[in-house]
């Protein structure tokens, strides 16, 4: 027994021994491990250098000016204003002797869609609506909105401001034309029981009340909900120049007032998904539909960073260049820097370069800049 327990023992010593002998490798090991772990995290943990064309502007110093082909394009509401469903009044009386539309149909301006006591009756589109008999002598913004239509037709001539508005001999002349095209008499005069008026160059009748042989009722129809016009809301301080819009994909040049009235504009964006979608709306849950703005032809603005520009004022401001201020119309940003253009239009050769500084800047920016 003192044998076995003796040749256990001299084991157990063995054993320990060789632990001992290997502890200082296995300590040597771990020291190593940790340390590659260690860097292995520190190297994760520290960020990638950021490449020149990615970094920040500096916010001191002097900064070049870049220039580049600006177009300054905005998204905006655009808010349509749609006539829903209204009647068709015809103001007129007789039998309907024949007929030319139906449901559905489009009565455009210059046809005729139906007749009574076998005389035509001549669809007309007018600005200011058509109430009374129109004859020489007679004046108003009703004579005017005639000329312009029958000018659009082909029927009359345009005149100056002066007789406008006024039912002259040429004005005479141009509806006796147009009477003559079917076969009326050529009165020269417009009676009211010859026209039907439209609100716009073209409807869409969506049901027709006309009956062939029987006596022809004030509300002929109902007109299709038609856009009647668009109505955008602009932004301030844009650059000078022509725009353009567009909305659901179609384009147009965007009148300065942003009231947009276009038929065949307004056609165009009633027959796309967005606007149908639009409609089917809730009216109280309506928003605008977006819409797009540019310049048609880009400018060169100055590119400079955004905190360069101070002293804003309706779009009006300053940026310094060799301790001077220098009066600047802000047109718009891009990804943190301001595009500019010089207020006295005299290029860039005065302005290669802008004093960027923390803070507020220690000059005022002159008083002409700011009012303009």
């Amino acid at each position: 027994m003192a044998g076995k327990k003796n040749g256990r023992f001299a084991q157990f010593r063995t054993s320990a021994k060789t632990r001992s002998r290997n502890r200082p490798a296995f300590l040597a090991l771990l020291c190593i491990a940790c340390l590659m772990i260690g860097l292995a995290v520190g190297y994760a943990l520290v960020p990638s250098p950021v490449p020149d064309a990615l970094r920040a502007p500096s916010m001191s110093g002097s900064v070049p000016v870049v220039e580049e082909s600006f177009n300054d394009e905005r998204t905006v509401v655009a808010t349509p204003q749609v006539d829903q469903g209204q009647s068709l009044v015809w103001q007129g009386g007789g039998t309907v002797t024949s007929l030319a539309v139906a449901d559905g149909s489009t009565i455009e301006s210059g046809s005729s869609p139906f007749a009574v006591d076998e005389k035509p009756v001549i669809a007309l589109y007018t600005e200011a609506p058509l109430y009374r008999d129109l004859q020489v002598g007679i004046s108003g913004k009703d004579v005017g909105a005639l000329r312009d239509e029958l000018v659009r037709l082909g029927y009359a001539a345009q005149t100056g401001d002066t007789l406008h508005d006024i039912f002259d001999s040429s004005l005479w002349w141009a509806m006796a034309a147009l009477q003559q095209a079917y076969g009326l008499e050529q009165t020269g005069v417009l009676s009211m029981q010859d026209v039907l008026w439209l609100p716009r160059q073209s409807v869409v009748l969506e049901d027709c009340t006309l009956v062939r042989g029987q006596l022809a009722p004030q509300a002929i129809g109902t007109m299709a909900s038609s856009i009647q016009s668009i109505d955008l809301t602009l932004p301030d301080a844009l650059a000078q120049g022509e725009r353009t819009v567009t909305i659901a994909g179609v384009e147009t040049t965007l009148p300065e007032d942003g009231h947009i009235t276009d038929e065949a504009f307004l056609d165009q964006v009633e027959g796309t998904s967005q606007f149908a979608v639009w409609l089917m709306t809730a009216e109280e849950q309506r928003s605008g539909l977006d819409a797009t703005i540019r310049l048609k032809e880009p400018i060169t603005a100055l590119k400079v960073p955004a905190g360069s520009v101070f002293s804003i004022l309706d779009g009006v401001g300053c940026v310094r260049h060799d301790g001077d201020a220098v009066p600047v119309r802000l047109y718009g940003s891009q990804n943190g820097y301001a595009m500019v253009g010089l207020l006295d239009n005299s290029g860039t050769a005065k302005l290669q370069s802008v004093d960027v500084a923390d803070g507020s800047s220690d000059i005022s920016c002159p008083a002409s800049a700011v009012s303009e």
